[in-house]
């Protein structure tokens, strides 16, 4: 921190712990997000008596800003004498306005104005994504960018366990719409680390991102990446999604033992988001990510021969660590191959590529179960390990040429 006529500033420039803790800070309110959109919505929705496959097309189309970003990432880029904090906070009044208007919409009578600004409160928050994201690999040092990316994850889970337990409090105290307000402002006070944060400018001429992103894919590093990151995802959307349906037919837990199974996990995925960032910052993300990723194969396999409840949740939280640690080494990949000069946009756009990987999965996770059973399905999630590995083994990585501008 410096203390001066100014007042307090945090310089993130400096070595010292407060980069992690902007990031992490940073990423809490996509745990928010991460609660309202999928859980909360759907639910109340269904509540207040709207068809289910209409509930959940609502929260879909909430959805859709986190996979097509890269589509405004673009300005972050192209306005880049303004700064990577100025986008961060146009992002984030973007969703809290669209809050504060969702909290006063009736969905029930005016379905189609609720998606709108829900639609238009996920463009603001993804808009705030891109910026964070290109903003720490701006400041961040390759041998950082791991463990940065363990404290985004760190802060995306307190922020999803947090607003889990009082979001649904508060919507059965004083009703769902109440909910927005609360998040709105929640994000607003996430507003108070970057505004007292001193970032330094960078002195660039605007750049076309366009021509710049085409040919960053013509590389063939870049290019392999980009089918790596749908790919890489498979295991991990249909283990997401088959868990708590086998955990309901097969074991036959209420939702209530599936809720406390997932309240449970954030320690784990802290745990495996910060030693996997650390271990890829010390070591390498290739080998870190097979030192994640071939333990999970047995992890995953164990859980189709589970039929009690306690033997179920070893494994279970074990894949859970694992897989965020593998994941926490990718994402330290895609910032590592990233151009600065068109950082919001490709980084963006391999973020969008995994979320296509995981939706996409999701989509047919039901389909896969009814057709070939659990059994099958796990055994289809732990070979989904493989592909992955392979294709990485192709990728190779020019360290000197990594993220430096020409």
């Amino acid at each position: 921190m410096i203390l001066g006529g100014k007042g307090i500033t945090i310089d993130i420039e400096k070595r010292g712990i407060g980069k992690y803790i902007l990031f992490a800070d940073l990423y809490f309110p996509e745990g928010i997000i991460d609660t309202i959109v999928p859980i909360l919505i759907p639910i109340f929705l269904v509540e207040e008596g709207i068809p289910v496959e209409i509930a959940t097309l609502v929260a879909g189309i909430g959805w859709i800003p986190w996979i097509i970003k890269f589509m405004w990432s673009g300005i972050i880029d192209k306005y880049i004498q303004y700064g990577r904090k100025t986008f961060v906070i146009i992002g984030s009044i973007i969703a809290v306005i669209s809050f504060f208007i969702l909290a006063f919409i009736n969905p029930v009578s005016s379905i189609i104005l609720f998606t709108i600004f829900l639609f238009i409160s996920q463009i603001g928050q993804s808009f705030h994504d891109s910026a964070a994201d290109v903003w720490a690999i701006d400041v961040c040092k390759k041998h950082e960018r791991g463990k940065i990316n363990g404290a985004m994850a760190a802060g995306h889970t307190i922020g999803v366990s947090s607003s889990a337990v009082a979001l649904a409090f508060i919507a059965d105290i004083y009703g769902f719409n109440s909910i927005f307000i609360v998040a709105g402002f929640m994000i607003l006070i996430i507003l108070i680390i970057p505004l007292f944060t001193k970032e330094k400018k960078k002195k660039r001429k605007p750049e076309k991102v366009t021509p710049l992103l085409i040919n960053e894919f013509k590389n063939r590093t870049t290019a392999l990446m980009a089918i790596f990151a749908p790919i890489t995802v498979i295991s991990t959307g249909l283990f997401m999604f088959a868990v708590p349906l086998f955990g309901k037919n097969v074991i036959n837990l209420s939702v209530s033992e599936i809720g406390l199974i997932a309240a449970a996990s954030p320690p784990f995925v802290i745990a495996g988001g910060l030693l996997g960032g650390a271990l890829s910052d010390k070591w390498d993300r290739k080998k870190t990510y097979y030192i994640f990723a071939i333990p999970s194969i047995i992890m995953i396999l164990s859980v189709m021969f589970t039929r009690v409840l306690l033997i179920l949740l070893i494994p279970y939280f074990i894949n859970v660590f694992l897989q965020t640690g593998r994941g926490t080494a990718v994402r330290a990949m895609y910032m590592d191959i990233t151009n600065p000069k068109i950082g919001a946009t490709q980084y963006s756009l391999f973020n969008s590529l995994t979320v296509i990987g995981v939706v996409a999965t999701g989509m047919f996770s039901g389909v896969l179960i009814a057709i070939l059973g659990y059994i099958n399905v796990f055994i289809i999630v732990a070979l989904a390990i493989i592909p992955p590995l392979v294709i990485l083994y192709f990728i190779k990585f020019n360290n000197k040429s990594l993220n430096k501008i020409k």
